[in-house]
């Protein structure tokens, strides 16, 4: 079937591409506040300045009748907030540090003096906030580079806030995902959102897009990492789960980078308990490497971040599988002698010999050394141009392509896999006043991975089951697969395209702060799924597979076809009203309509 030819996309793979599609995203903080005279009372009409520290920027703003002043849609960074009122002195506040998602509420107290006087005042932002954006945990940059992280996977960090859990026993496979499995609040581990920049960017399990090596790189490129999980605002409606959001490094004033290396290799391992006595630990070299750098093109106008990371490993592992005695192979079983088939002598031979204990039964241990090799290669590029203070613009793109290959216990078949996604990403904000904001964003990301396999190239193709296909599977109970469930399915292949357009509007009005916003979301999903092209044959006992007596024998049809095309558009919008009842409570009222698609 060729891709795109199903027009009705079962329920099942609905709720799949749904957890990929795109909300609007807010992947930036809000810094509010109050102006009191030295009585006590506010002070309307007073000048604001929001000066950004790394990037240089300025954002004016005044205190509206109740002495209130709002700077949504403000990119994480620190800051220094400057009031100033004729008749009063001056006081700046700095640094004033926001985080993505976090509502900082902070008050002035004017004094009454000379204006050019100014009061410099240390600040810290409050550790509670009673604003709807704070719903959920941020882990922020520090944690992000000093937290030791095995394998240096994005989302790892993320099992940091309360509610979530690493479900280490979930399947990690091309088909369930080979990303982290996130559990928040006792949902599904595939009923999370991961998105980078507001863009979102799961795979095609709706799971953490994670290459063929098994992680998502760019840990050096992000600022923070942000988690919401319920309850949502209306913007958020999208997953049960939560949704976590990683925000990008950009450059700034001065000229920042970094170097690094993480080394791991065999000579700091103990032995495993089943590797063979006498034996140190199988080998292991594995190297992560990378380095960054950003700075200024234009000074307090256009910034530059880049950040490469890669991976070089190869690891091995001991294996204790089980096979054929050189006894069994005449036809010598403890119980009774059987005559072997002249048919089966050919796939008897592949079979290795025991190099461990003999069972007694003809059949005893055979141990060998799984290698594992594995490259992996990570490059991303951001752009930040504020073309005057009104109107800003940010792009961004991220490339990774990796590699892996391992062995089978029988040392008969490679079976590489590999990936390559790709996510861009592209986003205008106009400032049209103090109290109107309006944001654009176009967003693309690709997640692909496909798995194959290979065999030894002594393996004669007159053995094949199937023509033109490699060698086939064999089950023997009491022994180890030949072959096994990664030789019957495969090759597999995913691929996912998705566009993401959105725009959102904010608009204040005295103690009200309305959002709106609409997506639309172009869903593409080609995938190959082949299940057991090479054949299989299953004997229930070894006697039976000596006699040529098969069990079962199934394999798919030579001129069968598994490829399949899913396509799906999601229209969805939303509206919200934070409704500032009093300094130290809020309320929040939202709608989303249903998607239509």
């Amino acid at each position: 079937m060729r891709p795109g030819s199903i027009k009705h996309v079962p329920f099942a793979i609905f709720l799949l591409l749904a957890a990929a599609a795109g909300a609007i995203a807010q992947t930036t903080g809000v810094l509010e506040g109050l102006v009191f005279d030295p009585s006590g009372r506010v002070i309307p009409g007073v000048s604001i300045d929001v000066v950004d520290l790394g990037l240089g920027i300025t954002r004016h703003l005044e205190t509206d009748s109740r002495g209130r002043f709002q700077a949504p849609s403000q990119p994480p960074g620190k800051y220094r907030i400057a009031v100033r009122h004729p008749g009063f002195r001056g006081e700046i506040q700095e640094p004033v540090d926001l985080a993505a998602g976090r509502v900082v509420q902070l008050e002035f107290h004017l004094q009454i003096g000379e204006q050019q006087e100014s009061v410099l005042v240390e600040s810290e932002a409050p550790l509670l906030s009673i604003g709807t954006t704070d719903w959920g945990g941020s882990v922020e940059r520090r944690k992000l580079e000093d937290s030791p992280l095995r394998g240096r996977d994005l989302f790892d960090l993320s099992a940091q806030t309360p509610g979530v859990v690493v479900t280490s026993s979930a399947k990690l496979d091309l088909v369930y995902g080979y990303g982290i499995k996130i559990s928040v609040n006792g949902n599904r581990p595939s009923q999370n959102g991961f998105r980078l920049d507001g863009v979102y960017i799961n795979d095609a399990a709706a799971a953490a897009p994670a290459s063929a090596a098994g992680v998502l790189l760019g840990v050096e490129g992000v600022s923070e990492l942000r988690i919401v999980s319920s309850p949502f605002s209306a913007e958020y409606g999208r997953a049960a789960g939560a949704l976590i959001t990683a925000v990008s490094k950009s450059g700034s004033n001065q000229l920042h980078g970094s170097v690094y290396e993480y080394l791991r290799n065999d000579s700091l391992d103990a032995r495993n308990f089943f590797d063979p006595a006498g034996q140190g630990a199988p080998p292991l070299r594995r190297n992560q490497f990378g380095g960054s750098l950003g700075g200024p093109i234009r000074e307090n106008s256009l910034f530059y971040f880049a950040n490469y990371e890669g991976i070089r490993s190869s690891s091995g592992k001991t294996q204790t599988s089980t096979t054929m005695n050189a006894a069994a192979r005449e036809g010598i079983l403890p119980t009774r002698t059987v005559m072997v088939a002249d048919s089966v002598k050919p796939y008897m031979d592949l079979y290795p010999l025991p190099n461990g204990r003999d069972f007694g039964d003809g059949t005893g241990e055979f141990h060998s050394e799984i290698s594992t090799d594995t490259r992996e290669d990570m490059v991303t590029g951001r752009l930040d141009y504020y073309a005057s203070e009104k109107l800003r613009f940010f792009g961004r793109y991220t490339f990774d392509d990796a590699e892996s290959s391992t062995n089978d216990p029988f040392l008969i078949w490679t079976f590489p896999s590999d990936s390559r996604y790709q996510f861009v990403q592209a986003d205008a904000q106009y400032l049209q006043s103090s109290r109107t904001i309006h944001a654009l964003r176009f967003g693309f990301s690709r997640v692909r991975n496909s798995d194959r396999s290979e065999v030894r190239s002594d393996i004669p193709p007159s053995l094949s089951f199937v023509p033109g296909q490699t060698l086939g599977v064999i089950e023997i109970t009491g022994l180890t697969p030949l072959g096994g469930l990664q030789a019957r399915l495969r090759p597999r292949r995913f691929a996912l395209n998705a566009y993401q357009f959105s725009y959102d509007g904010t608009y204040i009005r005295g103690s009200h702060t309305l959002r709106a916003g609409g997506s639309f979301d172009r869903i593409q999903f080609n995938q190959r799924n082949d299940n057991n092209p090479v054949g299989r044959y299953n004997f229930t006992s070894l006697p039976d597979f000596l006699e040529a007596r098969t069990n079962y024998g199934d394999m798919m049809l030579p001129e069968s076809d598994t490829n399949r095309g899913w396509r799906q558009s999601l229209f969805t919008g939303f509206f919200q009203d934070d409704y500032r009842i009093g300094q130290n409570i809020s309320a929040t009222v939202g709608a989303i309509p249903r998607p239509l698609r």
